[in-house]
């Protein structure tokens, strides 16, 4: 109807809201210039065709674009997720190396301090005992062997690995 209504418009007649079809069609079909100037008024209506065309192959192109846009654009948000995925794993395998390294670190240390290498986390707990004072009381242990022995224990613990 709204091509109709354009037709009638481009030819000057005027035409109330609340026209309907029919009246319209009567209208036009009626008038002088529709049985005069019929190619006048079929060039009318072939142009409003046109520009409803037009004009909707133009919403089609840019929903289409609109749709590409989202597609990639949810294309590009995936690979930020995965490169970021990626990133987590990298610096989880550089810490857990790390913590390998300290840990074999740790292991040799405390066998140096033990002095034992058969037994990395024996202590000299033996030779300690025997050097009682003439209280009977035997030396206090130094704080870093103390942390170094506890932090062994709980490394060869059962559920630390």
């Amino acid at each position: 109807m709204d091509d109709l209504v354009q037709v009638v418009e481009k030819l000057s007649f005027s035409v109330t809201a609340d026209a309907k079809f029919i009246d319209i069609k009567r209208l036009l079909v009626n008038s002088d210039v529709y049985e005069s100037e019929w190619e006048s008024v079929e060039n009318i209506v072939d142009n409003i065709y046109e520009d409803r065309s037009s004009s909707l192959e133009a919403e089609i192109i840019k929903q289409e674009n609109d749709s590409k846009l989202k597609i990639e654009r949810a294309k590009h948000a995936l690979l930020e997720k995965q490169l970021e995925i990626e990133r987590i794993k990298k610096h989880f395998r550089e810490v857990k190396n790390c913590v390998q390294r300290s840990y074999s670190y740790l292991e040799l240390e405390v066998q140096r301090i033990n002095g034992n290498c058969n037994d990395p986390f024996s202590t000299h707990f033996g030779a300690v005992e025997e050097q009682t004072t003439s209280k009977g009381h035997q030396p206090a242990e130094s704080e870093g062997r103390k942390g170094i022995v506890s932090i062994a224990k709980k490394l060869t613990s059962p559920g630390f690995r």
